[in-house]
């Protein structure tokens, strides 16, 4: 069979017809027609979608197998679950954790090559945070989760770059938060991550500057007014009136600083 009769073939097999596959790949239903009637072949980059479509190799279509597996379907069968679990996370980390991910690999198979030369293993200088860590600018001065702290309008150069084990998706800055009203989602002395934002959604945590006072709080509404709420049920809620609101941005993640 040639490719086309293997693509009709295709079509047959799967119950479909010449419209709905001209629809999905996005090729005309003429130039499948002028395929069929051998006036044209079909282009490299089409043969391509096409198996891709169908879930079959660009081998099988162009017949130089008759297996129509692709070669990622032929690899499933060669690992475990867990394999394949460790794979699809793996996807997901960042370039930095990925690095991360690689480096205690090769720590471990030299290690267990060691143990099977029969030889003493050698332990290796556990690699300082900072010099596997992400960098992020954090403010020097800290967002109040007890009472506000005045964060001054030159505050933009008033930060330094820390590293840190990884950074959350969406945060532009961190900032240093000071109390305990947030508790237990932020406590006292942490980092809290930051995406840059005029607004943001009733119930989601936010730093706002109120009458001059940096805070880390919750947004609230209720009773036809705004409020600041903290997690700590002993503080209460800091109602809003005026203009002198604005939100530096949402809080999308916080860390300790044990934790580097």
């Amino acid at each position: 069979m040639n490719t086309i009769e293997r693509i009709l073939l295709l079509i047959e097999q799967r119950g479909i017809t010449r419209y709905r596959l001209s629809k999905d790949v996005g090729i005309s239903e003429g130039a499948i027609t002028s395929w069929t009637k051998n006036v044209q072949k079909p282009s490299t980059d089409w043969v391509v979608k096409i198996a891709e479509y169908f879930k079959v190799s660009t081998d099988f279509l162009l017949g130089v197998t008759e297996n129509p597996e692709t070669s990622a379907a032929k690899r499933r069968g060669e690992y475990s679950k867990d394999e394949t679990d460790l794979v699809s996370t793996y996807r997901l980390l960042t370039p930095n954790s990925k690095q991360i991910v690689q480096t205690v690999a090769e720590m471990e198979l030299r290690h267990v090559k060691t143990v099977a030369q029969g030889e003493t293993p050698i332990k290796m200088a556990r690699p300082r945070r900072q010099d596997r860590g992400e960098m992020i600018k954090v403010y020097n001065q800290s967002a109040a989760a007890g009472f506000g702290n005045s964060l001054s309008d030159d505050s933009d150069d008033d930060y330094k770059m820390v590293s840190v084990p990884t950074i959350p998706v969406g945060a532009e800055f961190g900032i240093m938060i000071s109390g305990d009203s947030m508790e237990p989602d932020i406590h006292d002395g942490e980092i809290a991550f930051v995406k840059r934002q005029t607004t943001i959604d009733i119930g989601d945590t936010g730093i706002f500057i109120y009458d001059g006072d940096a805070y880390c709080k919750i947004l609230a509404f209720y009773d036809g007014n705004y409020y600041l709420r903290s997690a700590n049920k002993a503080y209460g809620d800091i109602p809003l009136f005026g203009e002198s609101i604005y939100c530096v941005g949402k809080v999308v993640g916080n860390i300790s600083i044990e934790d580097f």
